[in-house]
């Protein structure tokens, strides 16, 4: 039995993975935790640092097959640096568009091609990545700008790539819909 007296963070499981080397990674309301199957080493928002995890309550992990882990929260998204101890944080900006287009992240995904899917309060986004790993972005798809403090936009809760090469896309509210990756459409399904 893995518990708070483990070591483990929080009672309160959000999320779990088991990356490439076999470490377990546990991402809770209070924090994103590794296990190396003896320790946990517990990653927490510091406010007073800036390569810390954007949020500690986590919502979901992946691991891509560069072998880079992924982690979003309730705000923004966040790459474990090589070093294995800080991060490089993705949050939301009115003002850039290509930044994601909500921080409160819902789900994450790879397709078969290798695209970073990423689902959020409001809207899908992808990331791009350029020739410099330094220089990643995003586009938006579904993003409807938020006008008050209601959420206006499609909030996605799970995505998938089918065997057929079909995108679908599930959101909270308003059923499932089929994306078209080239024409940038969703198409409602249910």
């Amino acid at each position: 039995r893995i518990s708070v007296e483990s070591g483990m963070s929080q009672s309160i499981v959000t999320a779990l993975f088991q990356d490439r080397l076999g470490f377990l990674w546990v991402g809770t309301t209070d924090g994103l935790n590794l296990f190396d199957g003896y320790e946990f080493t517990v990653f927490r928002h510091d406010p007073q640092n800036s390569r810390s995890i954007s949020n500690s309550y986590i919502t979901k992990i992946l691991e891509d097959r560069r072998g880079r882990l992924w982690a979003g929260t309730m705000d923004g998204l966040n790459l474990l640096e090589p070093d294995r101890r800080t991060f490089r944080r993705f949050l939301s900006n009115p003002e850039d568009p290509e930044s994601l287009s909500d921080s409160d992240i819902r789900t994450l995904y790879e397709d078969k091609s290798g695209n970073l899917w990423i689902g959020t309060a409001n809207g899908l986004n992808r990331l791009v990545e350029m020739k410099s790993p330094l220089s990643l972005s995003f586009v938006r798809y579904g993003y409807d700008p938020i006008t008050g403090p209601k959420r206006a936009g499609m909030e996605i809760s799970s995505l998938l790539e089918d065997r057929s090469g079909r995108f679908w896309v599930g959101t909270r509210r308003q059923g499932i819909f089929l994306f078209d990756r080239e024409r940038r459409v969703f198409s409602q399904v249910w």
